[in-house]
This record gives C-alpha cells, structure tokens and sequence, in this order.
C-alpha cells in the first residue's frame, strides 16, 4: 500500500514540473528561471534556490554558485518583469 503523500512532497513535485516547464530543453539553471518559479511558489528567489536543492531537484552547489557571482538581486527581479533578464 502506498503512503499518501506530505505537502512537502506534492510541493517538491510541483517545484520540479514548473523547472522543467521554465528550463524549455536547456540545461543551465538562469535567474530569470529561479524568479519565474520563485514568484510562482511566493518565496525570494535566492530562498528558491535553496529549497531547490535541499529537495534535489537542482544540483548541489548551485545555492553557492549564485552567491559568489552576484545572487539574485532586485535589478535582476526588475528586469526579469521587464523581459530584459535572460
């Protein structure tokens, strides 16, 4: 018999299916993905990025990739709203 599944989990699942939906074939994780996907689940994006990789779903690493180069900042949420992020 199959457990039913926590909010966590059912979570974790949409979070994945709305990467794969904004990743479009490409491989590179972007901002304007991790805004796109942040504002979808109301959470910052650098805080995305960590619940993204906490559950897996994007490799290890990633969290500390975006913060030496930059993070996610306002310009770059403002931006991504403008269509100018790519």
């Amino acid at each position: 018999m199959q457990s039913e599944k926590t909010k966590e989990q059912l979570q974790a699942e949409a979070m994945r299916q709305a990467l794969n939906d904004q990743k479009e074939g490409s491989g590179k994780l972007t901002r304007r993905m991790v805004i796109v996907i942040a504002r979808k689940f109301c959470l910052e994006p650098m805080d995305m990025v960590k619940r993204l990789e906490k559950d897996g779903i994007i490799k290890n690493g990633s969290f500390e990739w975006f913060k030496q180069n930059g993070g996610i900042t306002k310009n770059h949420i403002e931006q991504e709203k403008q269509g100018k992020l790519l």
